[in-house]
């Protein structure tokens, strides 16, 4: 594995914090620390986004609807923008000197809103920010975004996996619950070869829920 993809442990104290810095408590012993924890100049983070291209089947329907994408929900060691990595079922670690350039809820809902434009096939989509006069919302759970290693294997597996509601407005009646999951093996062990097992995966998965959300009732229209 490529210096860029080396593991920094989970539980890992940053090595620009000192230990006077997790001790003081308070504004001034904060005021104190300020440039011990910023990171090392010498050692940037190098920050990497997604660029999946869901494929769909060609019959896949037209609504007349306007849909809301929510921010989805993931538990907290994928809550953020380091990437994460595991060698048991465990312990989470993470990639070292690299992030991801959004924290990965954000960037799955983006790639979300993305994939359902990418279709053509519903009226409208947007996040809650967007002013939509939604028909439906589609709430997310991220439960798995993470490279495994396993059995001393240099070439990881890259694991996405999400659940949705599709929650149907104003009288919030759940139309249709979604779970994908996608697998995709790395192509090599450097980090450029797992980013492009990260493209694939999500790609799967973001095809399974548009394809499950617009073929949800009402039925389509046109």
């Amino acid at each position: 594995m490529d210096h860029t993809s080396s593991p920094r442990h989970a539980d890992r104290v940053p090595s620009g914090v000192t230990r006077r810095c997790l001790l003081l408590g308070g504004l001034a012993g904060l005021a104190g620390c300020t440039y011990s924890m910023l990171p090392d100049q010498q050692e940037p983070t190098a920050l990497y986004s997604l660029a999946p291209e869901p494929h769909f089947p060609d019959d896949l329907p037209r609504v007349d609807w306007q849909l809301v994408v929510g921010l989805p929900t993931a538990a907290a060691g994928i809550d953020g923008s380091r990437i994460a990595l595991d060698h048991d079922p465990y312990r989470l670690e993470y990639y070292a000197k690299v992030a991801w350039a959004d924290n990965a809820p954000g960037m799955l809902r983006r790639l979300l809103i993305d994939a359902f434009e990418r279709t053509g096939k519903v009226a409208a989509v947007g996040s809650e920010a967007d002013g939509l006069r939604a028909d439906y919302i589609l709430q997310s759970d991220l439960r798995k975004f993470q490279a495994e290693y396993r059995d001393l294997d240099a070439i990881p597996n890259v694991v996405v996996r999400m659940s949705a509601i599709l929650i149907a407005l104003p009288e919030r009646r759940i139309a249709r619950s979604i779970a994908a999951e996608k697998s995709v093996r790395a192509s090599g062990s450097r980090f450029a070869d797992v980013l492009g097992a990260f493209n694939d995966a999500v790609g799967s998965v973001l095809a399974d829920i548009v394809v499950s959300t617009l073929t949800a009732s009402p039925p389509p229209v046109g």
